[in-house]
């Protein structure tokens, strides 16, 4: 499930950066206005009314903002794709921070504006819950242990437990070695 999560979670960066790459395109390649007036439902009156220094003001908001979702979308990808893999607490912690803070400021700022992209928002936000939510599963979920005595033969991979001075192991009615050999399901 932790790849599952992974790849949830890296549709969400991809997503956030196809958009971020379109508006700074729509904005400064295009030299267009910034598409916040269009989606806070302007009407051409209301265009028209607004002074140069407000456009620019819009212009210079959405290619600030966008610019860094970009940046945001480049540096989590790699952490997703390496080290939540890796089952990396930390990794998990910080993503759960830095997109959960995005995600939540994405609600705040489209409120001012009627929710006007809120399409845009559901879909971020169910992915990132998604995502983070099968990878916290993997990453914390208690890990299911069969002890084997030593000369057992068995066939699926075998690991360590890793704090084993604590803990009890048996099989049948009598104690056995205090570390053997473990097999881990998942």
């Amino acid at each position: 499930m932790l790849e599952r999560g992974s790849i949830v979670l890296s549709i969400w960066c991809v997503i956030n950066f196809i958009l971020a790459f379109i508006i700074l395109c729509y904005v400064i390649v295009l030299k267009e206005d910034s598409p916040i007036v269009q989606v806070a439902s302007f009407s051409e009156a209301e265009i028209a009314s607004l002074g140069a220094k407000t456009i620019a003001a819009f212009n210079c908001f959405t290619i600030l903002y966008n610019s860094c979702s970009l940046v945001i979308s480049v540096l989590t990808w790699p952490l997703i794709r390496k080290n939540l893999v890796a089952g990396e607490k930390p990794t998990f912690w910080t993503l759960v921070f830095v997109i959960g803070f995005i995600e939540v400021m994405a609600y705040l700022a489209s409120s001012y504006i009627g929710h006007g992209r809120w399409q845009v928002n559901v879909v971020q936000s169910v992915l990132y819950l998604v995502g983070i939510g099968l990878s916290g599963y993997s990453i914390f979920k208690f890990k299911q242990q069969v002890v084997l005595s030593n000369n057992q033969e068995y066939s699926h991979e075998t690991v360590h437990a890793q704090n084993t001075d604590h803990l009890m192991f048996f099989s049948s009615k009598r104690w056995k070695n205090p570390r053997p050999k473990t097999m881990r399901f998942s």
